[in-house]
């Protein structure tokens, strides 16, 4: 019996396209809840980055934020956070330090770059929010990293990271650094915070970083518009979001009518 479902934001609750959220998707969230199923956000996005966005105003039971390393409860007051730390961190901030490559640090108050250049323009282009300053770093906490790659250059950027990063595509040139289990990080805190079994969750997603999730939880749906090695893992692959995939899956499922 389904309790709970978990909405990865870009490509999933958002079309690329707009980045909105269809009326089909915030009416469906709205039936789950009033059937007393808990709504989840799960996304790679920090709140900086979510305020600016159509799903803020959606009224969540709890949010998975910056890949599940820091989570919000209801009243989006922080409840669990998991920073970087040891080796990692100093080798992360040498690189940002000398400007290696574009390198975006994630604070808990504060988002920003190391230099900015066309991979981060060219991103930022696609992802519908404001691209974060150009900043320096001052010694607080990194929950989150990121960086920019075209897809069609090679890997040869990951010998320069240091080891334990774990390398987080979600769309394009974008690429998550983070060095916890992803979503299913902040997913397992939720999960034993309202006493709830993984195999009674639903989790919707798309891309590489929603792999993880998809795999922890008891029921996975893939969007339509989803990468194809992401659908492979599917239990159910629903339509694009323009095509109110969530909201049929959810039907689909009988979950709602």
């Amino acid at each position: 019996m389904i309790k709970a479902v978990f909405f990865d934001v870009d490509g999933t609750l958002t079309s690329m396209k707009d980045h909105k959220v269809p009326k089909s998707a915030r009416l469906a969230i709205s039936k789950l809840q009033d059937k007393g199923i808990l709504c989840f956000m799960a996304t790679g996005r920090h709140i900086l980055e979510l305020a600016e966005m159509d799903p803020w105003d959606i009224a969540f039971d709890g949010y998975v934020t910056t890949n599940g390393e820091i989570c919000l409860n209801k009243q989006r007051e922080v409840i669990y956070d998991i920073p970087i730390e040891g080796d990692i961190k100093e080798g992360l901030v040498r690189m940002f330090t000398e400007k290696t490559m574009p390198l975006l640090f994630v604070e808990k108050e504060r988002m920003y770059h190391n230099f900015i250049d066309q991979r981060v323009i060219d991103a930022y282009g696609m992802l519908g929010t404001s691209i974060p300053d150009v900043g320096e770093y001052k010694g607080d906490r990194i929950y989150q990293a990121c960086t920019y790659k075209y897809a069609d250059e090679d890997d040869s950027y990951q010998k320069l990271f240091p080891q334990g990063v774990r390398f987080m595509w979600w769309h394009n040139n974008c690429i998550d650094l983070i060095t916890n289990e992803g979503k299913v990080e902040g997913i397992k805190h939720i999960l034993t915070l309202y006493h709830l079994d993984p195999q009674d969750v639903m989790a919707f997603g798309d891309a590489e970083n929603d792999i993880d999730m998809l795999r922890y939880v008891g029921t996975s749906v893939v969007m339509g518009n989803g990468d194809d090695h992401v659908k492979k893992l599917a239990d159910h692959v629903t339509d694009s979001v323009e095509d109110d995939g969530i909201y049929k899956a959810l039907v689909y499922y009988k979950l709602i009518d």
